[in-house]
């Protein structure tokens, strides 16, 4: 068996690896851009829900829950206002200070700790993995509602504001690194925040994540980052979250002959 998840999934399969009950149950797996941080414990959860959840239901405690209508509970849910799950914070540029927690939660049985430092600790399985991130993986949802309109003034003050609250001169560093200029025909500034902020958010901490794998064990390891991008125009512009698991499904299902660009 072969296991198989992006995002949300992949991380799930990470979990997986340390954990005894999943043992013997798959041999290999492909992760699409893991989230890499666990942070978040049963008991955080726990106050989480009391905090937000139960106010807003109007509930006092668990009889009432369970009494709830399913129309009730729905509208209940916190959706976008949901704290840790602000995906528009995790697919933007860093700001010091907003740190949103993950969604994945160590509850002290399937998952004790996070999975790098059991990995690291000789606890987790030794399967063999690839894994995989696009070049401009947070396009798909990026931070700004009107990224696509952007110039490069817009793009430089929205980077110097963000990255500088870490230390000053990092946005301006940032933005000669990534080329970003009015001079340069080649990329747009659309593209040079997709860029930035997927290095920051995922290519980066998933190329440390790899090695951290590579070096606490013997199975093989296969890394990749996709950076074509479509040859045909429509909606998608660069190489978006799971643009290769797309590619592969299309090419599978399509006679079309593939070109140098797919």
């Amino acid at each position: 068996v072969t296991v198989f998840g992006a995002d949300s999934g992949a991380a799930s399969i990470m979990a997986l690896r340390t954990s005894e009950g999943a043992r013997g149950l798959f041999r290999m797996a492909w992760l699409l851009g893991p989230a890499v941080t666990f942070n978040r414990t049963f008991e955080d959860l726990s106050q989480h829900n009391r905090a937000f959840f139960l106010a807003r239901s109007g509930c006092k405690n668990d009889t009432c829950l369970r009494h709830m209508p399913a129309k009730a509970v729905v509208e209940t849910y916190l959706w976008k206002d949901e704290p840790s799950f602000r995906i528009r914070d995790q697919n933007d540029l860093p700001i010091q200070g907003i740190y949103p927690d993950q969604l994945i939660v160590l509850d002290g049985e399937l998952l004790q700790r996070p999975p790098l430092e059991a990995i690291e600790a000789g606890e987790g399985e030794e399967i063999p993995t690839l894994v995989g991130t696009t070049a401009q993986a947070t396009n798909a949802w990026p931070g700004p509602d009107d990224l696509f309109k952007w110039n490069w003034n817009q793009l430089s003050k929205y980077v110097v504001t963000s990255l500088d609250s870490f230390s000053q001169g990092i946005g301006h560093e940032a933005l000669q690194k990534y080329n970003a200029s009015q001079h340069n025909d080649f990329v747009s500034a659309e593209e040079v925040y997709s860029s930035m902020v997927s290095d920051l958010r995922q290519t980066c901490p998933i190329d440390r994540m790899c090695r951290t794998l590579a070096n606490a064990t013997t199975s093989a390891l296969y890394r990749y980052v996709v950076t074509t991008t479509p040859s045909t125009p429509n909606k998608v512009h660069f190489s978006l979250d799971v643009l290769d698991v797309i590619c592969q499904r299309h090419m599978r299902s399509s006679k079309r002959t593939p070109v140098d660009r797919d």
